[in-house]
């Protein structure tokens, strides 16, 4: 997996990227799971996902909705984001091509840099009497279903960003929120909602976690022209009766570049002021809601009509043995991934090297009545090696791919063992030749082998 490096004042930083495809035709019960176990995910994010975080979902050319979901962190922190990250694999499992973890810069900065060409920052500032100021509160996310319904109706692509910065609030702004409130409710003819409105969204600053801004792409004029009426009709419609005037929305060729492509809050840059503050303040379930948008049911079956269902694989059992008994001690362990096909041939490799005073762990391990998935992770997180038998067979199991690109997240070692001649699909040639990789059929494979391991792990084999 790859992570993003770059520099902040407070020192360096990391950021990951997870591809949400859309998902295809699937039973509402596996739609329902993904969903949930998607949402498990972001609550179990905790201070990972508190640091910073954007949200890109695209309806892109080929008429398919993808999202895009970055997470920044400190650099002393990398251990905690690749073990988030990678824990993302888990949807994988449900169901089959649901999640991408870029494996290189170039297909990263691929990901990254997809924004159509025309740009717009939805903020709506300005409002104010002299010294006083309005903060006006509207967002694009609660509307984002029917724009993207809409969108797709008239055939134009459209792609919504959202990027959340952590917010400390400290009591000088909260304090001038207030007062700024209290000011508000002192001018002759101001409606009284409007009133209530400021001092909401004053008191809303004690509690929030993060700033929200807001950014919608389009790829051509006529789309740009549909767009900004759209937002202005609902802005119209939304604080009319307080007096607002909408603002333009206007969308520019290439504008904020920087921001949308590193996804990082403008914040990070420039202080904001504090009505903007109170405009795109969040609290942590406004966080979680924002980062977890799912579509209505209606659009997502729409867009999963124009794939095709995904391929059904079985878990599979081990075939009778003997086979080589799992170490389930608390040394260091090699973890060996494989398809259960294969066990045969596999099986005398792991025998040599558990004789030459190797610990290897495999599947056959999992104890009964234990979460399958669970043992996995835990072990693959445990483990000072991966082992990855490749056949055919091993290429095409989703089992044995999640386990690889799982190992690759959390950035353990990987050596590959060629069984034959296959054909990398799937993203594996592209993971795979990070790696090394060693050919069974080659006289002295026994003697490369420990080699290897010797030089990946530092413990002594032979």
């Amino acid at each position: 997996m790859y992570l993003a490096k770059f520099e902040d004042a407070s020192g360096p930083m990391l950021q990951g990227c997870v591809r949400l495809p859309c998902l295809p035709p699937v039973a509402e019960r596996v739609s329902d799971e993904w969903w949930t176990e998607f949402k498990r995910l972001l609550d179990s994010g905790g201070a990972v996902t508190q640091c910073a975080a954007a949200l890109r979902v695209h309806l892109n050319a080929d008429g398919l909705l993808e999202r895009l979901l970055f997470i920044t962190a400190p650099a002393a922190r990398e251990d905690e984001l690749r073990h988030y990250l990678a824990s993302c694999t888990r949807l994988d499992k449900l169901i089959e091509g649901s999640v991408e973890l870029p494996l290189a810069r170039a297909r990263y900065d691929q990901l990254a840099a997809a924004v159509p060409r025309l740009r717009c920052r939805v903020a709506a500032l300005g409002f104010g009497a002299g010294d006083i100021w309005f903060a006006c509160n509207f967002r694009v996310a609660p509307q984002l279903d029917a724009l993207l319904a809409e969108a797709d109706l008239l055939g134009h692509q459209l792609c919504y960003q959202a990027h959340l910065w952590p917010l400390a609030c400290d009591p000088k702004c909260l304090r001038a929120a207030r007062k700024n409130a209290l000011r508000v409710g002192g001018l002759p003819g101001v409606p009284a909602a409007v009133v209530r409105m400021q001092q909401q969204l004053a008191d809303g600053l004690d509690t929030a976690t993060a700033l929200c801004e807001e950014f919608l792409a389009v790829d051509t004029q006529a789309a740009a022209h549909w767009l900004a009426a759209a937002l202005r009709r609902r802005f119209q419609r939304q604080f009319a009766h307080l007096k607002f005037d909408p603002p333009e929305f206007d969308f520019q060729a290439e504008a904020y570049e920087d921001l949308l492509t590193v996804a990082l809050h403008s914040g990070m840059f420039f202080a904001p002021g504090v009505d903007e503050m109170c405009a795109s303040a969040l609290d942590d379930g406004g966080c979680a809601e924002l980062l977890g948008w799912r579509p209505s049911a209606d659009l997502a079956r729409r867009f999963a009509a124009r794939l095709p269902a995904p391929r059904k694989e079985q878990a599979e059992t081990l075939p009778p043995g003997p086979w080589p008994v799992p170490y389930e001690g608390d040394e260091p362990f090699i973890f060996v991934s494989y398809k259960r096909q294969d066990i045969a041939r596999i099986a005398p490799i792991m025998e040599s090297l558990t004789a030459a005073g190797c610990h290897i762990w495999y599947d056959r391990g999992i104890p009964g009545g234990a979460e399958w998935d669970a043992v996995i992770e835990e072990r693959l997180m445990r483990c000072q090696l991966v082992l990855l038998f490749v056949s055919q067979q091993a290429v095409e199991s989703k089992y044995v791919r999640r386990e690889v690109k799982f190992a690759d997240s959390l950035n353990k070692p990987i050596l590959s063992v060629k069984l034959e001649e296959p054909t990398l699909t799937h993203g594996m040639h592209m993971l795979l030749t990070h790696y090394q990789m060693l050919d069974r059929a080659v006289a002295d494979f026994h003697e490369q082998l420990q080699t290897a391991i010797r030089h990946l792990t530092g413990a002594p084999v032979g």
